[in-house]
């Protein structure tokens, strides 16, 4: 059974408000727990049904019914496994922007599913890091993280000041190709 205060704490990580106030995110999904399990990301909770875990090999999980677990997911089909997970405290260090070979600067990129398939793809080609601009969606909203499959566990999302972003890597010439 899982507590009133809780289901409000994980539902109101939907929105972007609650997730900086209590710096976490929710991933949902088999596949998408574990990548992020197996990664430097510090879980805060995991929630899954006892058919779950009768059939897997998960610790430190908490048992909900399907009722719950439909309450707290932000699915319209919930899978039978939930983590709330803390958010990480990436920072800027232009050091790191040059040791880099292959870094992606993104701006206004509005569309959630979006985002998410370009964390994805640029996964795949080996990108360490992606720098955000301050008017992109969320990194951490659930149809990011979700689209993303797993990527965000191993690619750094770092949301900056474009402008500043840009004059630094002029500044310490770094060859940096646009497109729009």
């Amino acid at each position: 059974m899982i507590s009133k205060q809780t289901i409000k704490f994980i539902s109101s990580l939907k929105h972007s408000k609650y997730r900086l106030k209590y710096n976490c995110f929710v991933a949902e999904g088999p596949h998408l727990v574990s990548e992020f399990i197996n990664s430097k990301f510090k879980i805060h909770s995991i929630y899954a049904t006892q058919a779950f875990v009768d059939k897997n090999q998960f610790n430190n999980i908490s048992i909900v019914s399907q009722r719950e677990l439909s309450r707290i997911s932000s699915l319209k089909n919930p899978s039978n496994i939930l983590a709330v997970i803390y958010r990480p405290n990436y920072k800027l260090e232009i050091n790191k922007v040059m040791q880099h070979k292959k870094i992606i600067l993104l701006d206004s990129i509005s569309d959630p599913g979006n985002l998410g398939s370009i964390i994805r793809t640029a996964d795949w080609f080996g990108v360490n890091s992606i720098y955000v601009s301050m008017e992109c969606v969320d990194v951490f909203n659930p149809k990011v993280v979700q689209a993303t499959m797993g990527s965000l566990s191993r690619v750094r999302v770092i949301k900056v000041d474009l402008a500043l972003m840009l004059n630094k890597i002029k500044n310490n010439n770094i060859i940096c190709y646009g497109a729009s």
